[in-house]
């Protein structure tokens, strides 16, 4: 979230700002857009309180919703 301002922009934005990113960095990890995909996503984000600490990123994580993952999906384009 580089260029945010000093002030919390607020849950909905935090949350904004991190799905598109994840999104946008998806198919260049998975080689398959978001959209076209059988794999999720999930993210850890800056919070309110973490916030006035300077955290600022967004961390995404590709799931399988079918089961727990032992290996990269780097690649995977499912």
């Amino acid at each position: 979230m580089a260029g945010e301002t000093d002030a919390y922009p607020g849950d909905d934005e935090v949350a904004h700002s991190a799905e598109a990113g994840c999104v946008e960095a998806f198919a260049g990890f998975v080689g398959l857009a978001y959209d076209r995909s059988a794999l999720d996503y999930v993210y850890l984000s800056p919070s309110r309180k973490s916030w006035p600490i300077g955290d600022r990123s967004v961390s995404c994580f590709v799931t399988d919703p079918v089961g727990p993952v032992t290996a990269t999906l780097r690649g995977a384009a499912r």
